[in-house]
């Protein structure tokens, strides 16, 4: 079996959690892999401010492919194809236009293990490229399920929180442990008697959402103050955010079935600008 490894969204955003990667990488001896770089991600971390992550980097040695500017999305994907194919005279080595994704991991929280593979009938990494390169490929993965999807985009949005300082010094030991930036065990043994569970480690965060309403409703009802009816609120907004999640997860997975139709009604119009 061959593999292409990558390590995406590769910026000083996330600079804490590249090195970890790359030396999760070099422990397993993979002296090959490419980092995917996104030059200004969200148009706040341009790499020119950070010149001792862009030595790092180098020092590395390996493949450094582009990965996106800021990783902000203004445009529809498939108008920045065909504008590159007219403008630029780049074409794609194949299409298939009905795929919108064909690799990587599903999973961008580092909660859960990515899922998301591509497979090719090959004997060697050269047939296995040139495989690719044919469109001689499926893709298979795992359903991404409501858990899953909770635990990717809250992680993302506390490493968002966390970095701008936001998250209060007094829940900071705690939220980093259920969102796995520590493994403090004496926070685990309490957080496991507060919620009374014994679910594993990357299911912390459903069983919060599954439990708190119901102990901030107990807490409401002991202590009814403006406070504890905010600490409810909250609690119930954390346990719809699987339905929330799950609907939008529907909605974009319809939108990327209309793609290629969308695709094909772009090229009518571009071809009748030409005539």
């Amino acid at each position: 079996m061959y593999a292409i490894v990558e390590i995406h969204d590769v910026s000083p955003f996330y600079k804490q959690e590249v090195y970890q990667a790359v030396e999760f990488l070099q422990r397993l001896k993979i002296d090959k892999f490419s980092l995917l770089v996104i030059l200004n991600y969200m148009e706040e971390y341009p790499l020119y401010k950070h010149k001792d992550f862009v030595g790092f980097l180098k020092a590395l040695g390996q493949e450094i492919v582009l990965h996106g500017y800021s990783h902000k999305a203004k445009v529809k994907l498939y108008q920045i194809l065909y504008a590159c194919e007219e403008k630029y005279k780049i074409k794609s080595l194949r299409t298939r236009p009905y795929i919108s994704f064909t690799a990587g991991s599903d999973d961008h929280g580092g909660m859960d293990v990515g899922r998301t593979w591509i497979e090719a009938q090959a004997l060697s990494k050269e047939e296995f490229l040139q495989a690719l390169r044919e469109g001689r490929t499926s893709v298979d993965t795992e359903k991404l399920g409501y858990e899953r999807l909770l635990n990717m985009i809250s992680r993302v949005g506390y490493d968002f929180l966390l970095n701008k300082g936001k998250i209060p010094s007094a829940l900071k030991p705690f939220t980093d442990f259920i969102f796995m930036h520590s493994n403090n065990p004496i926070t685990e043994l309490f957080l496991r008697t507060f919620l009374g569970t014994n679910a594993e480690r990357h299911s912390f965060l459903k069983e919060a959402s599954d439990k708190v309403p119901k102990l901030a409703l107990e807490r409401l009802l002991k202590e009814p103050y403006t406070s504890t009816l905010g600490e409810l609120i909250l609690a119930l907004i954390l346990h719809s955010a699987p339905t929330f999640l799950a609907y939008g997860q529907k909605a974009e997975e319809k939108r990327q079935k209309r793609l290629p139709k969308a695709s094909a009604s772009y090229q009518r119009e571009k071809r009748g600008l030409h005539t």
